[in-house]
């Protein structure tokens, strides 16, 4: 599927999830005036943003009184014309969650995660009100949060599975992966490992990049995650 054929929502959505870190924007619980802020980030299975953050921080202080935040995902790195590169903000209010869903995705996302949340940090799941997406000059959109979100109610089978598709990945297939990276995501090097699954795609991880792998549909189940991943490597051997 070309890009001309893909909705403006999962474009954002698709950026939001290859992302591991977003500006974070808060209103200052002091004066009410917007403070920018750095925060991890991962994802949940329908694309909710997950954030990592330090209750000592100005940005927890400022949700705790205030829940609505944005997150600036940047894609415009290392280009000259930035401004024709693609960005997208996401618009919600932050939620803390102990669940043990958010924590594995968050912690498989960025390794030093347990040992943050092991002192002061806690996630914070964001409900989301609207996106924006910029994909570049005239390319704008303006995205509500049930669009922006993956309806997951078939996918339930897959979520519950998810670490063992990722954990058979990265036993079985580590050549598979590298191979994924190589050929069909442009990466280098060795030694890449998957560190999530949902239902439109995979995470890969090697030293600090990651690379998202797009599956061709939705898979709903582990089966269909497991055909997905097959017909990519049959793409990537051609």
């Amino acid at each position: 599927m070309t890009e001309a054929n893909v909705s403006p929502a999962k474009r954002a959505r698709d950026m939001v999830r290859a992302s591991a870190f977003a500006h974070l924007s808060t209103l200052d619980a002091a004066d009410g005036w917007p403070y920018g802020s750095l925060a991890m980030t991962a994802c949940d299975p329908d694309g909710s943003p997950l954030i990592l953050i330090s209750q000592l921080a100005v940005h927890t202080k400022n949700i705790a009184v205030d829940s609505r935040v944005a997150l600036l995902f940047d894609y415009t790195s290392g280009f000259t014309e930035k401004l024709a590169n693609p960005r997208v903000t996401i618009t919600g209010k932050a939620v803390a969650t102990n669940e043990t869903g958010p924590r594995d995705r968050l912690c498989a996302r960025h390794p030093n995660a347990r040992n943050l949340l092991s002192l002061d940090f806690h996630i914070y799941k964001i409900h989301i009100e609207r996106g924006h997406l910029v994909g570049g000059f005239g390319d704008v959109h303006t995205i509500n949060g049930d669009e922006l979100k993956l309806d997951c109610t078939d996918c339930v089978d897959l979520i519950d599975h998810e670490r063992d598709v990722v954990d058979h990945m990265n036993a079985d297939h580590a050549d598979t992966l590298d191979l994924y990276a190589d050929v069909l995501l442009g990466q280098i090097g060795t030694g890449w490992h998957m560190t999530g699954c949902d239902p439109e795609g995979c995470n890969l991880f090697r030293d600090e990049t990651i690379a998202r792998l797009a599956f061709p549909d939705i898979a709903h189940n582990p089966d269909e995650a497991r055909k997905a991943l097959v017909a990519l490597a049959n793409k990537a051997r051609q």
